[in-house]
């Protein structure tokens, strides 16, 4: 392993985030796709409402923040707020962001590897008839190696 690099887990590198829109003026809600991460719900849907009309249980993400579908991770449905402004998702999402010491573009570059797609499936966890998901605590165990935060930039 080069110098500098380390062996560690999702979790030495993330912090879960559970804040709720709650009463005040909701931000744009956004929906994850496999192949372009977050992006604005009404454009992706063509226009329709898909979500709710009450959002004060939708999960905020901030920029630079990211969020996936429990229920779709193993297909990629992951992504980053690259937005200058906060969004929210559903709050069948898990939202998450960078600890200081990782560069959150570098991060994403990892959580879309193939790899980590391999990962995701090995941790979804379902029962008998359901659709398999990722929990965050699960999530946070899966491996990964990281070279420093310079050269991660």
């Amino acid at each position: 392993m080069p110098d500098g690099w380390r062996h560690c887990s999702l979790g030495d590198l993330v912090r879960q985030e559970s804040r709720r829109v709650g009463p005040e003026h909701a931000p744009e809600v956004l929906s994850s796709t496999k192949h372009h991460g977050l992006v604005p719900s009404r454009s992706y849907f063509k226009g329709r409402q898909i979500f709710s009309d009450d959002l004060s249980a939708y999960r905020v993400v901030e920029s630079d923040w990211f969020a996936y579908a429990t229920n779709h991770l193993a297909e990629g449905s992951i992504g980053i707020n690259d937005a200058k402004k906060a969004g929210c998702v559903s709050p069948m999402y898990t939202v998450f962001s960078a600890l200081k010491e990782v560069d959150p573009d570098f991060l994403y570059r990892i959580l879309k590897s193939p790899e980590l797609l391999n990962q995701y499936a090995l941790h979804e966890q379902a029962s008998v008839d359901r659709r398999g998901s990722v929990r965050f605590d699960a999530f946070a165990r899966i491996p990964v190696t990281v070279p420093p935060l310079e050269e991660q930039r």
